[in-house]
């Protein structure tokens, strides 16, 4: 799913996962609480099967998160697209005739939410709800990718509920296929594939965004806008995602592959709440759905944990491990750095 430099994989597989019950600073109304009983409901929904990019789940899946929107009122659609993706050695077909990619349907769904106050922005939230194929494990992917996708929904409402907060307006995506179809992240750009094999849903996101404004980018060296382009003719001022903020002991990375200007924002965040002991000291390169909006330009941040690694693409992702408490305080910091001015 990511990639980190060797020597800092080394060190991170190290740890061990450690059980306890974090505390809480005490919620008041203006800031962000899980409701651990929709969590868990939510939850169980998105572990009930393994749900890889172009299975009849994860289909179902983008109708569960579509009606889910909807019932909070936050207007939503599907965005389907074409993914040609590598046949694995293990599949019916590889190789066969000097075939071996195939296409697949892919789903993100995305929310867009209206600030009360006007506004020349949008803000974007997003997660990938796709599971890694591991072959011989049912993996269903509680933390990778059910943590970050659960938290999302309930991020949507209570921003939704801050909308006269607003400085922008904003855009929730779920991502699908950001996994590797390949065991290995960077497999597929070898011989025989001779592509990229990962983030698709973000990539294909990314691809479908228009200029804003006529003469947006037309002199040499000039920043472009992009903007979405039906829905919300507002430049992109940044992404914040989402991905594995559910382990014990939650502790954010800081990724050099992020806009230290989001970077900063994070750790004075985490800083005010009380929360500076789950945010990292040190630096790590992650890949994920973000790499994409950095490469187009668009200021974005990965919020995850990756110290955390005991069931990482291994048997133990699943519900019985995971810490509401942790993405109950994810949800926090992520909410106040939305709201902050």
């Amino acid at each position: 799913m990511k990639y980190v430099g060797t020597a800092a994989l080394v060190l991170l597989t190290g740890f061990a996962l450690t059980w306890y019950v974090l505390s809480l600073p005490r919620s008041s109304g203006s800031s962000f609480s899980l409701d651990q009983s929709r969590a868990r409901k939510d939850l169980a929904e998105f572990v009930k099967e393994p749900h890889p990019l172009g299975s009849a789940r994860q289909s179902a899946l983008a109708r569960f998160l579509h009606e889910r929107l909807g019932a909070m009122g936050i207007k939503a659609e599907v965005q389907r697209f074409d993914a040609q993706v590598p046949i694995r050695e293990d599949q019916e077909g590889f190789g066969e005739g000097g075939k071996y990619k195939r296409i697949t349907q892919g789903y993100n769904v995305i929310g867009y939410l209206k600030a009360q106050s006007a506004n020349s922005c949008v803000q974007m939230l997003g997660s990938h709800y796709d599971t890694k194929i591991i072959p011989g494990l049912r993996y269903v992917g509680a933390n990778d990718s059910g943590s970050s996708s659960a938290l999302l929904l309930q991020v949507a409402e209570f921003l939704k509920s801050k909308s006269s907060e607003l400085s922008c307006d904003l855009a929730f995506v779920w991502f699908d296929g950001e996994e590797s179809v390949l065991d290995d992240w960077n497999r597929a750009e070898r011989a025989p594939y001779g592509q990229q094999d990962n983030t698709y849903g973000s990539r294909y996101f990314v691809s479908q965004l228009k200029v804003c404004g006529e003469n947006s980018g037309s002199d040499p060296g000039q920043k472009v806008d992009l903007c979405l382009a039906k829905q919300m003719k507002k430049p992109i001022k940044e992404l914040i995602l989402l991905d594995m903020v559910g382990s014990p002991n939650l502790k954010i990375s800081l990724d050099r592959l992020s806009s230290d200007r989001l970077v900063k924002r994070l750790q004075k965040v985490a800083a005010d709440l009380g929360y500076k002991q789950h945010v990292s000291n040190s630096y790590t390169f992650v890949e994920d759905d973000h790499i994409p909006f950095r490469k187009a330009g668009i200021d974005a941040i990965d919020i995850i944990d990756f110290n955390n690694l005991d069931y990482w693409h291994k048997p133990g992702d699943e519900v019985a491990h995971l810490s509401l408490e942790s993405i109950e305080i994810a949800g926090r910091i992520v909410a106040k750095m939305v709201l902050q001015k």
